[in-house]
């Protein structure tokens, strides 16, 4: 089944445009709340048998939406991405939902995102 974990800084925040576009391709959007921040990424995802000990570090609650790609193949991933574009949705950081990241917790997910963009501009600027 293929799934899109979404959450949202702004708990009014609509997501029936990305439903939508989901649903269009056949997928699922699933919205993560502040309480759920904290879950692995494989519990949200519905994935069973996790046995994923307690974090010993807090993470940040995240400040911009995410959105985890869950069961995707490339090209239909590139497919909802591309449909993403061309209606506008808002942005994101997005990931996809590996054996790596799957104990993580949505707020880890994006700590670490959020220090992959920092250090790819770093880099950019010239490694200032």
């Amino acid at each position: 089944m293929e799934l899109v974990l979404y959450y949202h800084p702004l708990p009014l925040a609509d997501p029936s445009q990305l439903r939508s576009i989901l649903a269009a391709h056949g997928a699922e959007l699933r919205v993560v709340s502040h309480p759920q921040l904290c879950r692995p990424l494989g519990e949200l995802a519905g994935l069973s048998g996790l046995s994923v000990p307690p974090s010993a570090r807090e993470y940040p609650r995240p400040a911009e939406p995410v959105m985890v790609f869950c069961g995707f193949s490339r090209e239909r991933l590139d497919t909802v991405l591309d449909a993403f574009k061309a209606c506008g949705a808002p942005a994101a950081l997005k990931a996809v939902l590996t054996a790596t990241n799957q104990s993580w917790s949505l707020s880890r997910l994006a700590d670490e995102l959020q220090a992959e963009r920092a250090e790819i501009a770093r880099s950019l600027q010239g490694g200032k």
